[in-house]
C-alpha cells in the first residue's frame, strides 16, 4: 500500500514539474519576441489597385488643393467665330429665302439692309463683302453688333426687276404718319419680315445700301446720324441730304426718320462702280458708319492715300435719285 501511495505522489510531482517547466518555457518565449515599434498596418498590394494606394506627400507645405481657373482668367477667353453662313429669316412673296447674318455681341447695334430694289447687284455685292469682313474681323474691330440682310427683295434679284413677285415696289410700303396703317395681313411678306426684325434687334442705327444711275454718290441721314454721315459724304465726294425731308412718302428712310426710334442712313453709290473694286472703293468708309461717333477711326481713315474711299471730297450739287 505504501508502495502504491508513493508511486502516486511521484507521478503528481512529475506532473507538477512538467507544468512548471512548460509555464517557464512559454514565459521565456514571450519575452524573447521582437518588440513592434511601428503599428502602421501593412498594405497588401497584391489585393489592391494602384489607384487605391495613397501617394506619399514629401512636403506638407506644397500639398495644396487643385487650382481652378477663376472668372478673371476665363473672362478674357474669346471663342472662335462660327463659319460664315447666311441664315433664312423667312420667305418672299415669290417663296424665295430672305437671308441675313448677325455678327458681334454687346456693341453698338446696327441693322444693314441690302438694296430694297432687289435688282441691284453692286449693292448686294458690297453688302456681302461687308458682312464677310465684319465676321472675319469682329474681334479686331470690337464694339460692333450688326445684323446684315443680304437682299430684302430676292424676287427682284431673281427676276431682274425693282419689284417683288407681286409687282410691288417694296420701298414704298412703309406707311408714314399721314397714311392709314395697313393691317398686317395686307402687308407684303418682305415688309412684315423687316418690321419683325426691327422689333427683335432694336438697332440704334439702320443703314440702307443701294445704288442709282450716275457717276456721283449720295448719302442721306436723320438728325442723330447727320454729323457722322456728312463727314463720310464729304470724304467720298457724295452729296448729302437730311432726312426725312430728302425722302419720299412710303420709304423706309421717311418711316424711320419720322418715328425717331432709330438713326437712319442711306448709302447710295454710283451703279457703274465695278464690282471688282466696290469694296476697295467704299468698304472703309462704310465701316465708319457702323461705329457710333468714332471720330478717331475716321481720322485714321483720312490719313490714307487718295485712292482710299475715305479721302475724296468734292462739291455736293446733284439731287438724290430714287431707286425706281
Amino acid at each position: 500500500m505504501w508502495f502504491l501511495t508513493h508511486i502516486r505522489r511521484v507521478r503528481t510531482l512529475r506532473h507538477t514539474l512538467y507544468l512548471t517547466l512548460l509555464l517557464i518555457s512559454f514565459t521565456l518565449s514571450g519575452c524573447s519576441s521582437v518588440p513592434k515599434f511601428d503599428s502602421t498596418p501593412t498594405v497588401d498590394v497584391t489585393t489592391r489597385s494602384v489607384a487605391d494606394i495613397p501617394m506619399p506627400v514629401f512636403d506638407q507645405s506644397e500639398a495644396k488643393s487643385p487650382r481652378i481657373a477663376s472668372s478673371d482668367l476665363t473672362r478674357g477667353i474669346v471663342s472662335a467665330p462660327k463659319p460664315f453662313a447666311w441664315e433664312e429669316l423667312g420667305k418672299s412673296a415669290g417663296d424665295r429665302p430672305v437671308q441675313a447674318i448677325s455678327v458681334g455681341q454687346g456693341g453698338y447695334r446696327t441693322l444693314i439692309l441690302g438694296s430694297l430694289s432687289g435688282h441691284d447687284p453692286a449693292a448686294i455685292d458690297l453688302t456681302e463683302k461687308l458682312a464677310q469682313h465684319i465676321h472675319q474681323n469682329g474681334i479686331i474691330l470690337g464694339g460692333i453688333e450688326a445684323t446684315i440682310v443680304r437682299n430684302a427683295n430676292p424676287d427682284g434679284e431673281a427676276m431682274q426687276k425693282g419689284t417683288n413677285a407681286n409687282g410691288v415696289v417694296l420701298n414704298r410700303q412703309f406707311t408714314d404718319r399721314s397714311a392709314v396703317p395697313k393691317p398686317l395681313s395686307a402687308e407684303e411678306p418682305e415688309i412684315r419680315l423687316l418690321r419683325e426684325l426691327l422689333n427683335k434687334t432694336r438697332p440704334q442705327r439702320v443703314i440702307h445700301i443701294r445704288t442709282f444711275p450716275g457717276t456721283k454718290g449720295a448719302m442721306a441721314a436723320s438728325a442723330g446720324a447727320a454729323a457722322t454721315a456728312r463727314e463720310v459724304a464729304d470724304w467720298l465726294d457724295f452729296d448729302f441730304y437730311s432726312l426725312p425731308e430728302g425722302s419720299r412718302p412710303g420709304t423706309l428712310e421717311r418711316y424711320l426718320s419720322e418715328q425717331e426710334s432709330q438713326q437712319m442712313i442711306t448709302f447710295a453709290f454710283p451703279r457703274e462702280t465695278d464690282e471688282e473694286v466696290v469694296w476697295e472703293e467704299f468698304g472703309d468708309s462704310l465701316l465708319n458708319l457702323l461705329l457710333h461717333d468714332d471720330y478717331q477711326t475716321r481720322t485714321l481713315a483720312r490719313q490714307q492715300d487718295a485712292s482710299s474711299s475715305a479721302d475724296r471730297r468734292g462739291i455736293k450739287n446733284s439731287p438724290m435719285p430714287s431707286e425706281d
